[in-house]
């Protein structure tokens, strides 16, 4: 890059004609508009993305804005699923669509093809299998990926529901999942994502979070409704349930399983942004922030790997971001993430998408006339 040293610049800066006093406009020479293009283009192509001559928002895309963040832009606009990491991809499935969208930063996307198109609601990965699995509201059909994403087997579900979650974890002392309707009392569990074994809820929900400690044996699974004070939990994988009482009212909004990074911890997130710990289970809570966020929770994930395996993230609806280190359970502490924010002002952020990776955050903007991921390292 060089500042403008043709005919008639003024100390290398651009002059305008001035009749007046004989100042002649700069000559804007082809080299220096070729430095300028090159520039920006160096920039563009550097983030990994292929030059669109009908697209004028890719520099932006490659470039943090004043929060940190980096901007992508997803296959086709639509609701997706909270992403997940894979370890190698991020991945993301649409709703109402046979399109999954994968990427290995979060700012290049590649579109997937799925089975069958539907109204794909979750999509989830279990580590230990290698496997992911997607599930879809008001469909009997389930989705599975061992190869990251890029490819996807049908897989039959036990009758059409409104599947709303699917989560990881422990089944029989083994990996495995749990899916659950989101307005009913069907669930599932399976320890390949082929075969269901169907398991009966405690109540219809609404049921807004599933999460499994990886603890034991038995492992401990918990379930959330929206308008409810308590947390459901089970030892032996659905089929039977206790009803437990974190105290983080009757505004659930998110659970998460931290796993054996921080012993076998469970993590309870109500709509206020109080955050409530178990290390038994779910028998006995820990307030380890009372909220004050002052909007309600949008989404809630934690790093499943990584240098902050096991740090809790909460995300209020307007975009501020909440860091709960969970590496010290007794003396857990809690900060705002710096003055920064998930994403821009995206509209509809209460259904806001946020996943974490080993070494970042990817935040999926909803409703949007253009769909955005934004992705923040760490």
């Amino acid at each position: 890059m060089h500042r403008i040293d043709s005919v008639d610049n003024v100390a290398s800066q651009f002059a305008g004609e001035n009749a007046l006093t004989g100042q002649n406009g700069t000559v804007v020479t082809p080299e220096w508009l070729t430095a300028v293009q090159e520039e920006i283009a160096h920039v563009i192509e550097g983030a990994g993305l292929a030059l669109v001559k009908a697209n004028n928002s890719q520099l932006v895309q490659c470039v943090p804005s004043l929060t940190g963040w980096f901007y992508g832009t997803l296959p086709a606009s639509g609701t997706w699923a909270h992403p997940v990491w894979t370890g190698t991809n991020w991945v993301t499935v649409m709703a109402n669509s046979n399109i999954a969208a994968t990427s290995p930063n979060g700012l290049v996307w590649t579109q997937r093809t799925l089975p069958a198109s539907v109204n794909w609601s979750c999509v989830t990965y279990h580590s230990g299998l290698a496997l992911l699995v997607a599930v879809a509201s008001g469909s009997s059909i389930a989705a599975t990926s061992a190869d990251n994403g890029v490819t996807w087997t049908q897989r039959a579900m036990l009758s059409s529901q409104a599947w709303a979650l699917v989560a990881p974890g422990t089944i029989d002392g083994a990996g495995g999942f749990m899916a659950a309707s989101g307005s009913s009392n069907v669930g599932a569990i399976s320890g390949d994502g082929a075969t269901w074994t169907a398991i009966t809820l405690p109540g219809t929900g609404p049921w807004v979070a599933l999460a499994c400690n990886w603890g034991g044996p038995p492992a401990t699974w918990a379930l959330a409704a929206s308008n409810a004070a308590t947390v459901q939990t089970t030892v032996n994988n659905g089929f039977a349930w206790s009803s437990r009482t974190p105290g983080m009212g009757a505004n659930a909004r998110g659970l998460v399983g931290l796993g054996s990074t921080v012993g076998t911890l469970l993590a309870a997130i109500s709509a206020s942004g109080a955050v409530l710990t178990s290390v038994d289970g779910g028998v006995t809570w820990k307030s380890v922030f009372g909220g004050g966020l002052g909007n309600e929770i949008g989404a809630c994930t934690s790093f499943a790997s990584g240098t902050l395996a096991g740090d809790l993230i909460v995300a209020a609806t307007y975009g501020l971001l909440a860091f709960v280190p969970m590496s010290d359970t007794s003396a857990v502490t809690f900060r705002l993430g710096d003055g920064q924010r998930i994403a821009p002002p995206w509209a509809g952020w209460t259904a806001g998408r946020l996943g974490a990776g080993a070494t970042g955050l990817l935040a999926i903007g909803p409703g949007l006339p253009t769909a955005l991921s934004a992705f923040r390292p760490f």
